[in-house]
Parts: C-alpha cells; sequence; structure tokens
C-alpha cells in the first residue's frame, strides 16, 4: 500500500467518523471465501466410503481428521451468528436484498473509498452504486473476463475487500477466510488461473506459518485484528492435506468446461500469470482423478514437484503437511492415495 493511498482511506475514515468506524469494525466478525458447489473430493468420497477398501479405517480418520462430510460454508457461518457480515453484503447481487444486513458506517466508508458517485445510499446495493457510477452492466467481478471498470487495477469486489481488510487492520476487527471450497491449484501453483477468491487466499495466507494455529494477528502495533481460518465454519489450522481435499476442478465435463473458460479468461486478460499448467485440473492423470497413479508416493510436496506444477514456496511452506492428532500417524502415501 502506497502512502498516497494509506492518506486516502484514513481521510475517508475521519470523514465517515473514526469512532463510529472502530466501533462497528470490532463489533462484527467478517466472514470471507467462496459460495463454490462443493468438494469434489467429499462427494466422491461419500461413494467411496460405502465400499470395501483396504484403507477403510485411514478413510474414517481422514474423514474425520479433516471434517469432510459437513456441508458449511460462509453462508452458514453468517447464519450462526447475528454480529456477523459477509464481503458479499458490500457489493451485492441482482435481485438480492442482502446488501441491507451491512453495517451503515462501514458501507459509506466503502463508498467514499472507492470513490463512488453521490451520497452512500444505505437503500441502494454496492453493485448498483458502482453499476451506475461507472455507467456498466458488468458485474464488478467480472471486469477482467469482459474488460469492464477497474480500480488500482484490479476489480471492485477485490478492492471492495482490500479497504475492508485495511479497516479490520487498522480498527482492531476480526476477519475469518472460509477455506473449504477454495480450488487450491489456483493458489499455489503460480501457473495457475487467479480469481478474486484465489487473490484474497495468497493475500492472507502470508500471515501464518507453521505452528502458529488457525488464529493469528492481523494489523500492526495495537490496532491489530485477528485473522483465522475455517473450514466448515470451524476454526482449523490449515494443512496442505486440507489444501489437496479440494485442490481443482473436478474431472466432470461441466467442470473442465468451466475450468477452460476460466483460463481463456484469464489469458486473455492477465498474461502475466503465464501458460496455465494442465495438472491444476482433475484430469485423467491429474491430481485428484478417480484413480492410483504411479506418481502418488512420498510426501505431499514432492508428489506435487514430480508432477511439474509450480509451487509458490513461500507460500507453500508457511503450512504444515497435516493436522496434529491421528493423521500423523497415516503414511503421505496413504494419505495421497485417499484424496486421489
Amino acid at each position: 500500500m502506497t502512502v498516497q493511498d494509506n492518506q486516502w482511506l484514513e481521510s475517508c475514515a475521519q470523514e465517515v467518523g473514526e469512532f463510529a468506524l472502530r466501533s462497528a469494525f470490532r463489533r462484527y466478525k467478517f466472514v470471507y471465501g467462496t459460495m463454490g458447489k462443493g468438494s469434489a473430493v467429499v462427494k466422491a468420497a461419500k461413494t467411496m466410503f460405502s465400499r470395501k477398501s483396504r484403507f477403510k479405517g485411514e478413510e474414517q480418520i481422514l474423514a474425520r481428521e479433516l471434517n469432510l462430510f459437513d456441508p458449511g460454508v460462509r453462508g452458514t457461518t453468517y447464519l450462526a451468528g447475528s454480529n456477523t457480515q459477509m464481503m458479499d453484503m458490500y457489493y451485492g447481487q441482482a435481485n438480492n436484498n442482502l446488501y441491507q444486513l451491512r453495517d451503515r458506517h462501514i458501507g459509506d466508508f466503502v463508498h467514499r473509498a472507492l470513490k463512488f458517485k453521490g451520497d452512500y445510499l444505505h437503500t441502494q446495493s454496492g453493485r448498483d452504486t458502482y453499476m451506475l457510477s461507472y455507467k456498466t452492466s458488468i458485474e464488478g467481478w467480472d471486469a477482467w473476463a469482459k474488460d469492464g471498470p477497474r480500480i488500482n487495477d484490479t476489480t471492485i469486489t477485490v478492492e471492495i475487500s482490500r479497504v475492508i481488510r485495511w479497516g479490520i487492520k487498522r480498527f482492531g476487527g476480526h476477519l475469518t477466510f472460509e477455506g473449504r471450497e477454495v480450488y487450491y491449484s489456483q493458489v499455489f501453483d503460480k501457473n495457475a488461473y487467479h480469481g478474486d477468491t484465489d487473490i484474497e487466499a495468497m493475500n492472507l495466507f502470508k500471515y501464518f506459518s507453521i505452528g502458529s494455529g488457525h488464529t493469528v494477528p492481523f494489523g500492526e502495533g495495537n490496532k491489530t485484528g485477528k485473522l483465522t481460518f475455517m473450514w466448515n465454519g470451524v476454526p482449523t489450522v490449515p494443512t496442505h492435506c486440507h489444501f489437496l481435499s479440494n485442490w481443482a476442478f473436478d474431472g466432470s465435463k461441466s467442470g473442465l468446461a468451466k475450468q477452460k473458460e476460466s483460463i481463456e479468461q484469464s489469458q486473455a486478460k492477465q498474461p502475466q500469470y503465464g501458460a496455465f499448467h494442465s495438472h491444476s485440473a482433475k484430469a485423467a492423470d491429474g491430481f485428484g482423478a478417480q484413480m492410483h497413479h504411479s506418481r502418488n508416493r512420498g510426501d505431499i510436496t514432492e508428489y506435487l514437484r514430480r508432477d511439474n506444477v509450480n509451487l509458490d514456496f513461500d507460500l507453500w511452506n508457511r503450512f504444515a503437511d497435516r493436522p496434529p492428532g491421528a493423521l500423523q500417524a497415516i503414511s503421505s502415501d496413504t494419505i495421497i492415495k485417499l484424496l486421489s
């Protein structure tokens, strides 16, 4: 963040009222993470675990330790407590009244920070205000694919999230990242397509390190906020095992079609990411496919290296291979097979 940018956000905060903003940011727990359609591995596991297998005991341990069966997403997390805010509220969706649940003071702050035109209207979604301000019908999150309006060289939705993160750091709030439905090849593979949620994960994961637990400091000095990694709405220490349980798009025809569309859009608008690596998808010979390949041997990092995944080791090495407890007794070879 530049000095000029920080000064701009400080001035926006002063216009809204620092006391009101500090109270608002400290009152709520912010939830971020993809809505998604659920882990393809989980869906396959539900079928696989019902069959006889020589790994039956290990499968049950894996399911229990990684909490694979619980259906929770950030919406479930929101419903669990009235003092929770979702990033979605500050942009909103068409024909949806979710924006009415946002905090007025934080909504006003976001409105000013993104330089939307006119006064803040609590009765109007951020989405509608953005479209009127920029005279566009392109969704804020779709700017790269359709060459839509951008601010600070990023999408409107990413910028909204960044501004809210600044507020959490500045005023001592609490941010939670619901991670169960993120496709992690797009976070850790340097050659992969990086969507909004993937970029958010890349930014937030820098605050974690091995041994740091599920909650880490998020800010500086006495204004430090908190960041918690959630898995199905439960505070969880993130590990490589969690990430591999939902590594990529599933190998179904619709999954691969969605992936292909995302790749083509990103390569057209974000050439800096380079060629998309084939094994970021669950292709027939890729990680997560329903088969046991001879590559599935050894520890998890070595497996990915052999598969020529261009790992971001600065980020990847911040996490342990597996959670403490029962999974420590199961070999990496077996875990890789169970997640494949």
